[in-house]
C-alpha cells in the first residue's frame, strides 16, 4: 500500500512541512511518485518514519537520528548511551535550579519571618525539588552525631518547641527505617523539611566548627594495582563497579549481590544478569568503555558505596576520591596481573572471598601448566599464526603486550600482529600481508554469521585462515572470554583446542558446566553451553 504525503502526515500526526524537511536532509525519502510527480510512501517508508518518531520522542537531534538509522549496532548503542548521559546531566541541572529556587524561598521565609507558601504546599515543593524524607533524616543525623549540643541550640534558635526538639533528636539518633514508621512521622514532614533547609542555609551563610561530613571508621588499608593506598571500612556491603570486566570477578568471589552501582555495559551482558540477577537493581552511573559518558558522581554518591572499583582507563578517579569515596584502581594485561587483580579484590571483600580467590587461582594455574607443558613441546613451525580481531568496522586487532597475546602463546599459537597494545587500527591490506592461519573474532565484533560473510568476500578469501575455514568467533559468557575476565581460565582451554586440535581433544562442554557451577553457583543446561560456545561447540 502506498500513501500520499497528506495521508502519512495524518497517520503520524506530523505537518507536511516536517516531512518535506526530512526529505531535504535525507532522513526520509519517498519510495515512489505519481505520474504527476506527487510523493508516495511505502509501508517500509512508514516503518522507517515510525523509528524516526520513536527516536524523536527521546529528544534525539535529527543529526543523531540519521546516524542511528544508518549506523552499526555499536554506533546505535553508543548514541543511545550518550543520550542517557545527556538526559541525566539535564536532570541534574534542573534539580539544582529547583533547589536553588527553594533555598531562595526559604531564605526569605526564615529570615523575614514571612509565610510566602503555606505549610500544605511545602511538601509538594520539596518533593519536586528532590528533597526526600531520607535526605532530611541524613542531615539531622549527621548534625546530631557530630555535635548534639549545637544541634539542640540550632533547633531552639529556629523556634522549635521543646517537645518537637525531643522528637527530632530521637528521629536523628535512630535508623531511618525504624523512625519512619513512628506514628508522628507523617505529621513532622513539612516542619522537618523547613528545619533541614534552614540548616543548609545556616551552614552556607555562617561559619561553623561543626563538621557535617564524617568519614567512616577506617580499619583496613589496601594497596591497589598502582600502589595507591586505599583505606576501607571493616565491612564491605555496598560495591560500585565501574569496570564491566571486573564485575565477573566480583561475582566469582561471592560479592555480586553487593553491587549497587554499575556500568551501561550491563545491558549487553545477559549471562552476568543470569548468574547475578541482583545486578538489575544496581544504578547505572558509569559509562561503558566505548561511550563518551563519564561517571555520574552525584548518583554514585547517592548509592553510598563502601568501595568503588575502576580500571586504569577511568578518567574520573580523582573526582570520585574528592567525594570521599574509596577507589581501588585495577588493570589486567596478562595472566599474572589477572591473578593479582583477583587477590586484591578478594582482600577488599574479605571473608570467604579470600579462599575463593585462591581456589580460582589454583584452577587457573593447573590449566595453564597442563596446557603449557604440551604446547611448549610443539615445534614453532607447527604452531599456527593467529590474528585476534577485536572489531571489524573499523578493523581493530590486539597485538603484543596484551592478555590476548598471552593466551595465544599459552594455547600453542603465535600472534601474527606485529604491533603492540589492544584495539590497534589496521588495514585489510596489513591483514593480507600477515596472512594468518587462524583468525579469532571477538564476539562483540559481530555475530557468527560473519564467518560466512568473510568466506564470500573476495578480499578476505585471499587469507589462509578464511580459505581453510579456520575463522572462529570467540565465546562470551559472563564476560568476553578473550579479555580481562575470570573466564580466561576457560579461554586458554578453548584456544588450545582451536590451535592444536590433535593435542587437545576433550569435550569442553562439561568443563564449562563445572566452572559455572563451581565458581558462579549456576547450573548450565546443555543448550546454554551451546549458546556460549557456539554451534560448533568445540
Amino acid at each position: 500500500m502506498l500513501y500520499t504525503i497528506g495521508q502519512i502526515a495524518k497517520k503520524f500526526r506530523l505537518s507536511r512541512t516536517t516531512l518535506l524537511y526530512y526529505d531535504s536532509i535525507g532522513l526520509l525519502k519517498n519510495s515512489e511518485r505519481t505520474s504527476s510527480g506527487y510523493r508516495l510512501y511505502s509501508e517500509s517508508d512508514c516503518q522507517l518514519l515510525e523509528r524516526i518518531c520513536s527516536y524523536r520522542e527521546t529528544g534525539m537531534p535529527l543529526k543523531s537520528i540519521k546516524e542511528l538509522l544508518s549506523g552499526s549496532q555499536s554506533t546505535i548503542v553508543s548514541l543511545l548511551e550518550r543520550r542517557i548521559y545527556d538526559l541525566n546531566k539535564s536532570i541534574e541541572t534542573l534539580r539544582e535550579q529547583q533547589k536553588g529556587i527553594v533555598r531562595l524561598l526559604l531564605d526569605f521565609h526564615v529570615r523575614e519571618r514571612k509565610t510566602l507558601v503555606g505549610n500544605d504546599a511545602w511538601d509538594g515543593i520539596f518533593s519536586a525539588a528532590g528533597f526526600s524524607l531520607y535526605d532530611q533524616w541524613q542531615w539531622h543525623r549527621e548534625f546530631e552525631m557530630m555535635s548534639p549540643e549545637q544541634h539542640q541550640l540550632f533547633l531552639q534558635s529556629a523556634g522549635v518547641s521543646p517537645e518537637e526538639i525531643d522528637k527530632i533528636k530521637v528521629w536523628a539518633q535512630n535508623d531511618f527505617e525504624i523512625v519512619n514508621n513512628f506514628s508522628w512521622g507523617r505529621s513532622k514532614n513539612n516542619h522537618m523539611l523547613i528545619m533541614t533547609l534552614s540548616l543548609l542555609l545556616l551552614l552556607r551563610d555562617c561559619s561553623t566548627n561543626v563538621l557535617m561530613e564524617s568519614a567512616p571508621k577506617q580499619v583496613t588499608e589496601v594497596a591497589d594495582m598502582f600502589g595507591f593506598s586505599v583505606k576501607l571500612s571493616s565491612k564491605i556491603s555496598r560495591i560500585a563497579d565501574g569496570w564491566a570486566a571486573h564485575q565477573d570477578i566480583v561475582c566469582l568471589l561471592g560479592g555480586g549481590d553487593k553491587i549497587v552501582a554499575t556500568t551501561m555495559a550491563i545491558t549487553q551482558k545477559p549471562w552476568l544478569q543470569k548468574i547475578n540477577p541482583d545486578i538489575n537493581e544496581a544504578a547505572i552511573v558509569f559509562g561503558s568503555a566505548n561511550s563518551h559518558a563519564n561517571t555520574n558522581v552525584e548518583e554514585l554518591i547517592k548509592c553510598k558505596p563502601d568501595v568503588v572499583f575502576v580500571s586504569n582507563s577511568n578518567k574520573d578517579v580523582d573526582i570520585i576520591r574528592q567525594a570521599n569515596i574509596p577507589v581501588v584502581q585495577l588493570s589486567v594485561t596478562d595472566f599474572n596481573s589477572l591473578k593479582n587483580c583477583v587477590r586484591i579484590t578478594a582482600t577488599v571483600l574479605g571473608g570467604a572471598a579470600l579462599e575463593q580467590a585462591e581456589k580460582y587461582i589454583r584452577y587457573l594455574d593447573e590449566k595453564q601448566t597442563k596446557i603449557t607443558n604440551i604446547t611448549a613441546q610443539i615445534q614453532l613451525q607447527q604452531k599456527p599464526r593467529v590474528l585476534h580481531i577485536a572489531g571489524l568496522n573499523p578493523l581493530l586487532i590486539d597485538g603484543a603486550d596484551t592478555i590476548i597475546d598471552d593466551w595465544i602463546n599459552i594455547a600453542g599459537g603465535v600472534n601474527v600482529a606485529t604491533v603492540s597494545g589492544n584495539l590497534q587500527a589496521v588495514t585489510r591490506e596489513q591483514v593480507i600481508h600477515w596472512n594468518p592461519d587462524v583468525i579469532v573474532i571477538a564476539e562483540e565484533a559481530s555475530d557468527r554469521q560473519i564467518i560466512k560473510e568473510l568466506e564470500q568476500d573476495e578480499v578476505w578469501r585471499q587469507i589462509a585462515a578464511v580459505k581453510n575455514k579456520r575463522v572462529y568467533v570467540n565465546p562470551k559468557g559472563v564476560f568476553s572470554w578473550d579479555r580481562y575476565g575470570a573466564e580466561e581460565a576457560l579461554q586458554i582451554q578453548w584456544a588450545a583446542k582451536v590451535f592444536q586440535p590433535d593435542y587437545f581433544k576433550d569435550d569442553l562442554g562439561p568443563e564449562v558446566k563445572w566452572f559455572f557451577k563451581e565458581f558462579y553457583h549456576y547450573e548450565l543446561a546443555d543448550h546454554e553451553v551451546i549458546q556460549i560456545l557456539g554451534d560448533e561447540a568445540i
